[in-house]
């Protein structure tokens, strides 16, 4: 069985207006160009009258196509290699059934697989130890344990050894006790835990500063009812952009004012409102459905400099209005404001929020205004991260392109870091890198961004920025086949990052040492330059294994390394392990029966040797809850097991834009969010968008790449691009701690959280 990669693309305009293109004329071969030169056609191999009839992939009897029938490729990628497509003839293709469909989905798609996947606790796991089989009037309603040939599989009842005449109904394993193994029917009971929730510390209403006493939030949520920000952003204009191209109402104005002087961010309900609807002659083009076209983000980027001239600070944030909420709507407002313009935004659709505007929708709008400000929704109780003295949090993630997006569209790699005491802001960095590549290429460059900022917060008594002693290190997004990877060429360049970061400040704030600096930065072998091609798989990867290892022990053991102390800790949310209650005391209530949020599971099913656990520390809106995996690579702050629980579930109720504990700890949910924020700057690519198709690879000459140096290649050129960093076009390259600054944002947004 193969996959389809390619079918045609559709022509620009696309239809009606436009043809869909076939691929019945491309001048490629179903096999190879070396085996069949003259063939320049799919239609010239299949129309052939003699001359490869002998060979055995030539069809028998011959087969009658079409000039203008479809050609589909069902080998490799045309873009990165154009010697291993396989083109058929469509007509003489079957697309076989139950294949897992990997590319975009309709909202109304999204909205049944939903449906259909999310099961509550209570028939999801009846349904998994169901032994029904395929019945006429429950034809989709297969058991669990019959869809693993543990009831009723006749197939499974036909292996030697097996009864033919068991019944449908009964556990049948005979076919699993011939090769001597056993299924147990049942779940298997562990032991857990449950933690305690951490005290949330809010202000008062009103401008003022006093702080209200900890409160414990119930079930993970919480509310702001009568409740003001720990520390408060100050707004002294409201500035509204209504792209929605309805009138706001008093209650709108009202409500705006009057909420965000319950939670303290302007000092009395008479600030004034910049209410702005688009100008002539772009009014009508920015009032209609964004179909991410440049001209109407430029006619956007000129509506902000003429709407709100007199200011070129990011600060206060533009509330943007606009009809509906949509991917394209809001990737353009945010690539335009964020790259271009250099200004905090946040968007409501009015379909969504205008029809509900009240307290709790513009509270949950405060929030926004208050950590795009830099400042703290809530904080902890002192005592809760008493361990983290002079430590960083650092977040970590990458978001790969998915099957719908232009070849060669790279990966995006995101680092996120404390940079207060509180650990509740973090801002990061962002870098593109080859696609599909599980480790972050420029760990040590974005690290040591992270670790500057974090530094220049805080000035011993010299004046001098002091470097973190400890690094709490979540990485979100990998696979446990990587983990050896991650040890291979991620740890050390965190090494490398410190030892960068303690140069810059030697350099520049005149540190009276003696100590000889670090050796200069190396970077972890690039393996797209090593000539692999003729090489087997295993060979490969032995041999990249080998330069990766040599590389990690060259940095650990080099003279003059800055030491410090890490904990990195692996976050993994793609698994299949799922707990159930015994006790209905256990659940949520009585209509929620996940399980009590703050759950520890830390044996039986977590690796003999390794510290790792399973935290579920959220309440699940809807479905059947799934937990995080935590799984600890180093520990060199030699954290014990309990503490590290306890501070990993602490920063589950650290994340700023709900009131509520989140599925997994807020330092890798904000890489996360980070990324994502990187999807909006790259859509144009990520959903395949005509004329922003990206190069071919070059096959000959003197400037041939590899397939994988093509990815690489392609990587630096679109982080280089002005259209997707736009400050590459300015005279002199924006810089950043004595490197060329690489964030695609504007310098304005550096140090915020302006991503959420």
């Amino acid at each position: 069985m193969r996959f389809i990669t390619n079918i045609g693309h559709r022509a620009h305009p696309p239809p009606p207006h436009g043809p869909i293109t076939p691929y019945t004329k491309v001048a490629d071969t179903p096999t190879s160009w070396a085996k069949y030169p003259r063939v320049s056609t799919v239609y010239e191999w299949y129309s052939s009258t003699s001359h490869y009839r002998e060979e055995p992939d030539f069809p028998k009897p011959p087969l009658t196509i079409d000039k203008d029938d479809w050609a589909v490729n069902v080998g490799g990628n045309p873009v990165t290699n154009q010697s291993d497509v396989e083109w058929y003839p469509g007509t003489q293709l079957m697309i076989v059934e139950w294949q897992p469909f990997r590319g975009h989905l309709t909202g109304d798609q999204t909205s049944r697989m939903l449906k259909t996947a999310l099961y509550n606790p209570d028939p999801h796991w009846q349904r998994i130890l169901s032994q029904e089989g395929n019945t006429a009037q429950r034809p989709d309603q297969l058991g669990g344990m019959y869809q693993l040939g543990f009831a009723g599989n006749v197939a499974a009842r036909n292996l030697p050894g097996g009864n033919p005449n068991v019944r449908q109904d009964k556990i049948f394993q005979p076919f699993l006790q011939n090769v001597q193994m056993q299924a147990s029917v049942d779940f298997l009971q562990i032991p857990a835990k449950w933690l305690v929730a951490p005290g949330l510390i809010h202000g008062n209403t009103g401008p003022g500063t006093s702080l209200r006493p900890a409160c414990k939030p119930e079930k993970a949520k919480w509310d702001l009812y009568k409740k003001g920000f720990a520390s408060k952003a100050k707004v002294k204009k409201l500035h509204v952009l209504k792209l929605h191209g309805q009138p706001t109402t008093t209650q709108f104005h009202c409500m705006l004012r009057q909420q965000l002087q319950v939670h303290g961010l302007i000092a009395n309900a008479s600030v004034a409102v910049d209410n702005v609807q688009p100008s002539q002659p772009n009014r009508q083009r920015l009032l209609d459905d964004s179909n991410m076209e440049q001209d109407r983000e430029a006619a956007l980027a000129k509506e902000f400099g003429a709407s709100f001239p007199n200011s070129t600070a990011a600060w206060p944030p533009v509330l943007v209005i606009i009809k509906r909420y949509g991917q394209d709507d809001y990737a353009s407002i945010k690539r335009v404001a964020d790259c271009t313009v250099g200004r905090h935004t946040i968007c409501s659709a009015a379909n969504r929020s205008l029809d509900h505007w009240n307290a709790q929708t513009v509270s949950n709008i405060a929030l926004k205004y208050n950590f795009k400000g830099g400042c703290d929704v809530h904080r902890f109780e002192a005592s809760r991260l008493s361990d983290l003295a002079n430590t960083i949090v650092v977040g970590a993630d990458v978001a790969h392109p998915g099957k719908g997006s232009h070849n060669g569209t790279p990966s995006i790699a995101c680092v996120v870091s404390s940079k207060d005491d509180q650990f509740m802001n973090f801002p990061g960095s962002m870098r593109l890198q080859q696609a599909r590549k599980e480790d972050i290429i420029h760990m040590a460059d974005m690290l040591k961004e992270r670790l500057l900022e974090w530094a220049l917060q805080r000035m011993d008594r010299n004046q001098q920025p002091r470097l973190p002693e400890n690094i709490l290190f979540y990485h979100d997004g990998v696979s446990e086949s990587q983990y050896d990877i991650l040890r291979r060429r991620e740890l050390p360049q965190i090494q490398v990052a410190f030892n960068e970061a303690y140069r810059y400040i030697r350099q520049n704030f005149s540190l009276a040492s003696t100590a000889p600096l670090p050796l200069p930065a190396t970077s972890p072998p690039d393996h797209s330059m090593t000539d692999s091609e003729h090489l087997l798989k295993k060979d490969r990867v032995r041999r990249e294994r080998r330069a990766d290892e040599d590389w990690a022990k060259q940095i650990e053991s080099q003279p003059n390394n800055v030491p410090f102390n890490l904990t990195f800790v692996v976050v993994g949310k793609r698994h299949n392990t799922r707990f159930y209650y015994r006790d209905p005391k256990d659940t949520i209530s009585a209509k929620n029966l996940n399980v009590n949020p703050g759950l520890v599971v830390d044996q039986v099913i977590t690796h003999p040797y390794s510290m790792d656990f399973y935290l579920q520390s959220h309440e699940p809106i809807q479905g059947t809850g799934r937990s995080a995996h935590y799984f600890v690579l180093q520990n060199n702050m030699a954290l014990t097991a309990e503490k590290l629980q306890d501070i990993t579930h602490t920063f589950c109720y650290a994340y700023a834009r709900a009131t509520r504990g989140v599925s997994y700890c807020a330092p890798a949910y904000y890489a996360d969010r980070l990324c994502d924020r990187g999807r909006a700057y790259l859509r144009h690519y990520l959903v395949s968008k005509p004329g922003y198709d990206l190069r071919m690879r070059r096959i000959g000459g003197d400037r041939a790449e590899s397939p994988e140096q093509y990815l690489v290649h392609i990587a630096d050129e679109l982080m280089h691009d002005p259209n997707y960093r736009p400050s590459a076009r300015w005279p002199h390259p924006a810089m950043l701690h004595g490197s060329e600054r690489l964030n695609p944002w504007h310098p304005n947004l550096d140090g915020t959280m302006f991503y959420l």
